[in-house]
């Protein structure tokens, strides 16, 4: 009875009810039974009842699953553990971290992309992200808005574009949900439009990395120091970006 006192008392409407210094308090073990395990089993049902449905798109989900995959205590230590608990939380109080929340976040980019099919539109968002994730002067910079590289706006109709014009390299798209000849002829070209997807990434990192080295020149910053203050400005900003 008193763990369940406890656990009501440290996580309320399924995340946390404390902050996490609060925690620090408790041990590992205490920290998985009374926060953890609750915690984790609410988000990770949260990003599997998404990912099943493949029509979804949520930024959350996708954040989760390219920092750490699934929430779980195992091979943790207390640090860590409380590290995770905090990733979980983060996860949990996002807007499209549930199906309600990722369909309206669904029906957003379907409306701001209606020239791309479904497939397309999540490759659009997956390379959009690898440029947000690796690229933070340039992304702090669009965030800004200070006119010169445009906005975050701008930068997914640019995306988009490419995409676009990569479909008819491949007889069923770039995503493989055009109609095509051959089923065959769809399973031969999925290796290459991996491939494809992959360069285009790459492309974009080049195109990007020199971006930021003219915006951290005009910073009069070098790339390391101008990299830790986008970061800083994008974890504190008062707007959130706006990724479509």
């Amino acid at each position: 009875m008193a763990g369940n006192r406890l656990t009501i008392a440290y996580i309320r409407d399924g995340t946390l009810n404390v902050t996490i210094p609060e925690l620090t308090h408790l041990d590992r073990q205490q920290l998985y039974d009374l926060v953890g395990k609750r915690l984790f089993e609410n988000a990770n049902r949260r990003v599997r009842n998404i990912r099943v449905k493949k029509d979804l798109v949520s930024k959350s989900v996708y954040d989760v699953m390219h920092s750490g995959g699934l929430f779980s205590a195992r091979g943790k230590d207390k640090d860590q553990l409380l590290n995770e608990i905090r990733r979980a939380n983060n996860f949990l109080l996002q807007q499209d971290s549930t199906v309600k929340g990722a369909k309206q976040y669904t029906a957003d980019v379907n409306q701001r992309t209606p020239n791309l099919t479904a497939g397309e539109k999540k490759i659009m968002w997956d390379i959009y992200r690898n440029i947000e994730v690796n690229h933070p002067i340039y992304m702090a910079e669009l965030k800004r808005k200070t006119g010169a590289y445009g906005d975050s706006h701008r930068l997914v109709r640019y995306v988009e574009t490419v995409v676009k014009q990569n479909r008819a390299l491949f007889p069923s798209g770039l995503a493989g949900d055009l109609v095509s000849s051959t089923k065959k002829e769809i399973r031969a070209t999925a290796g290459e439009r991996a491939r494809a997807i992959e360069e285009i990434k790459a492309y974009l990192r080049r195109e990007v990395s020199q971006y930021e080295k003219q915006i951290a020149r005009s910073q009069k910053k070098s790339l390391s120091v101008a990299y830790t203050d986008a970061v800083e400005f994008l974890r504190n900003g008062t707007v959130d970006i706006e990724l479509v």
